[in-house]
C-alpha cells in the first residue's frame, strides 16, 4: 500500500500515517524510495513482508507553511533531507518539500532578479546590484541596504505554502503495517 501511495502521487516519498491519507497531525515517520533500496532491497528483507514502520525515518522534522524557502532549503541542505514535511497553522500535513523542486525555484528567483537588474528595471536599485555580486569579504551588509532589499526580496522569494500548493498529502501518505512492495509500487508509478 506504501509503494501504492507513491505511485498515485507519482513521488519518491510517503507520509507515514496511522489512518493513511485521512489521518490529521503530524507524520510519524517518513518512507522514501531511498528506504526502499537502501533499508529494504539492499539489505535483502521482502519487500511485501516488510512493514514500513520498520525501516521508515521516525518522527520527521518539518516546516510550515509560512516559513521562508530559504531557510527551509538550508535545514535540508544541512540535514542532508531530499524531503521535508510541511504542516499547516492546525499542525496538519500541507504537503512535502522536494529539495530538486526547492532549488529550481531558488535558481529562477535569482534569474528574475538579475533579470530585473540587467534589464533596467527601475525597482531594481543600484544597491541591489551590490547585493547580488556580493559584499568584500570581512564587510558587513548595511542596515540601510538589507532594509531597502528586504521588500523586493521578500517579494521575490516564495514561502514554503507557495512550494507545496497544490499538493494532495494524502496521495503521499502509507500506514506503519504497509509493506514495502507496495511502497515501491507507489514510488513508481
Amino acid at each position: 500500500a506504501a509503494a501504492a501511495a507513491m505511485a498515485r502521487g507519482r513521488t519518491g516519498v510517503a507520509l507515514v500515517r496511522r489512518g493513511g491519507g485521512d489521518a490529521a497531525g503530524p507524520a510519524e515517520g517518513i518512507f522514501t524510495d531511498s528506504d526502499l533500496a537502501r533499508r529494504v532491497l539492499a539489505q535483502y528483507l521482502d519487500p511485501e513482508e516488510t512493514e514500513v514502520s520498520k525501516v521508515m525515518t521516525p518522527e520527521p522534522e518539518h516546516v510550515r507553511l509560512g516559513d521562508p524557502a530559504l531557510e527551509a532549503l538550508g535545514t535540508m541542505a544541512r540535514r542532508g533531507f531530499r524531503h521535508l514535511p510541511v504542516l499547516d497553522d492546525q499542525g496538519r500535513v500541507a504537503g512535502v518539500l522536494d529539495i530538486a523542486r526547492c532549488l529550481h525555484d531558488a535558481v529562477a528567483v535569482l534569474e528574475k532578479l538579475q533579470g530585473a537588474l540587467d534589464g533596467g528595471d527601475p525597482t531594481a536599485h543600484p544597491l541591489a546590484r551590490r547585493f547580488l555580486e556580493g559584499v568584500a569579504p570581512g564587510e558587513d551588509v548595511p542596515a540601510e541596504l538589507r532594509a531597502l532589499l528586504a521588500p523586493l526580496v521578500r517579494s521575490l522569494l516564495p514561502t514554503v505554502g507557495d512550494l507545496v500548493q497544490g499538493q494532495d498529502p494524502a496521495a503521499r501518505a502509507v500506514r506503519p503495517q504497509d509493506n514495502a512492495r507496495e511502497a515501491a509500487a507507489r514510488l513508481a508509478a
